[in-house]
């Protein structure tokens, strides 16, 4: 009995510490603004750019380029130097090349999981001299089932095709085999219980 309720409370305790995992998974636009807000930061610091003089800035053309340039506005604005958005024919302050924002997954050992990488790479000019912006890459193991809870269809960047599951001699063999015997054997013992 006691060996029992100790497996019981294994199972409990390991599916509890997995759902605890899972919960943790920031989703895919809290990691794609949280690394454009550091990328922000690192211009703002290189840039030398003064609190309180209206920075005009661009970010060329890319399917989320209203919104990187809106999380870009926002956190100069929260460090004090407020934007004006400007086309790119002017001569910005700053000027923003989104070289990558994207979201993809890649299988796993584990069929039932994927490892999601998203990566935001800007380039940068600053007054006119370019700013070396290293890429910033978030790597995670999720369950393909939460895989729609995590990402969203709002923004280019912010969702990826699911790549199919890889098989393996127990998917594709062994596993199968094991539900035609184990039917097999219900349906033997089925009908020689019912002659008996």
């Amino acid at each position: 009995m006691k060996a029992l309720l100790t497996v019981i409370l294994c199972v409990l305790w390991s599916v509890n510490a997995a759902t605890q995992t899972t919960g943790d998974l920031p989703h895919t636009i809290d990691v794609i603004e949280a690394s454009v807000r550091d990328l922000a930061d690192t211009m703002i610091s290189r840039c030398d750019l003064a609190s309180g003089a209206t920075v005009p800035l661009t970010v060329r053309q890319h399917p989320d380029a209203d919104w990187i340039r809106s999380l870009m506005q926002r956190r100069f604005e929260e460090r004090g130097i407020p934007t004006i958005s400007v086309n790119d024919t002017a001569s910005p302050a700053v000027r923003v090349v989104i070289e990558n924002a994207s979201t993809r997954y890649a299988p796993s050992s584990a069929s039932d999981s994927v490892e999601r990488s998203i990566v935001v790479q800007l380039s940068a000019e600053c007054k006119g001299r370019p700013l070396a912006l290293a890429p910033v890459t978030h790597r995670a193991m999720m369950a393909r089932t939460n895989v729609e809870a995590y990402q969203s269809r709002q923004h280019m960047a912010t969702h990826a095709p699911l790549p199919e599951p890889e098989s393996s001699v127990w998917d594709d063999v062994l596993e199968p085999l094991i539900y035609v015997a184990a039917a097999a054997v219900t349906v033997v013992l089925f009908f020689t219980v019912r002659t008996q």
